[in-house]
Order: C-alpha cells, then sequence, then structure tokens
C-alpha cells in the first residue's frame, strides 16, 4: 500500500499557524500531538496538511507518503533512491525521507507500531 496521506508543513509557530489554516481559512483541526504538531484539512477530507514546527531534519515541505513498513520500503528502493533521512522511530510506527533529482523532499512514513 501506498498512499499520500499528507503534506507535512514545517512553521515557526503553531498556534499561529492553526489561527491562519483553522481561523482564518476555515479548515478543521483533525488531531493534535503535543504542543509543535497538529494536523488540518478542507473540508472535502482528501488529503490534510501537517503542521509541525520546524525541527532539524524536516526544513522542506512535501507529501507525507504512507506505507507498510518504511525500513523495508526503503531498503527494496534504496539502489534507485536518494535517501535524506534514514528510517527511524516515531510514536506509532516509522519515517524517513527521500529526495528527488531536484532536491524536493517526500516524507515516509507506518504506523506499524500504532495500537
Amino acid at each position: 500500500m501506498e498512499k499520500i496521506e499528507m503534506v507535512y508543513l514545517p512553521v515557526n509557530d503553531l498556534q499561529q499557524a492553526l489561527a491562519y489554516y483553522r481561523d482564518a481559512l476555515g479548515w478543521t483541526e483533525l488531531w493534535r500531538e503535543g504542543d509543535s504538531t497538529a494536523a488540518i484539512g478542507p473540508s472535502d477530507g482528501e488529503v490534510s496538511v501537517m503542521l509541525d514546527v520546524s525541527t532539524t531534519g524536516s526544513e522542506k515541505s512535501g507529501p507525507i507518503l504512507t506505507v507498510d513498513d518504511v525500513p523495508r520500503w526503503i531498503d527494496e528502493r534504496r539502489e534507485r533512491l536518494s535517501v535524506a533521512k534514514e528510517p527511524s522511530e516515531i510514536p506509532g510506527g516509522w519515517w524517513a525521507s527521500v529526495t528527488d533529482p531536484s532536491g524536493n523532499i517526500t516524507y515516509i512514513i507506518d504506523q506499524s507500531t500504532a495500537d
């Protein structure tokens, strides 16, 4: 399974970003993780946007591709990919990132360890 789940959007301040996307644009807040990450989306619900206070290794916006198993997905494609961030554990699963020839980033996630 591969599915574009979200678009990752690094922000400087989560509250300011929510004020814009949720309050000004009228999008719905879908979930929040602490004070640094939230997902929002328009009413059609097709693709959401993950707002995240910028951290090292995640300064660029890009699509988030959901797969069944990040380490395996990366390993099966390693010869054809430019891996920017090797697979690492996150709450509920794994994440990694790859870049295209122009330096655009795609984040790869799974929820393989979520309850």
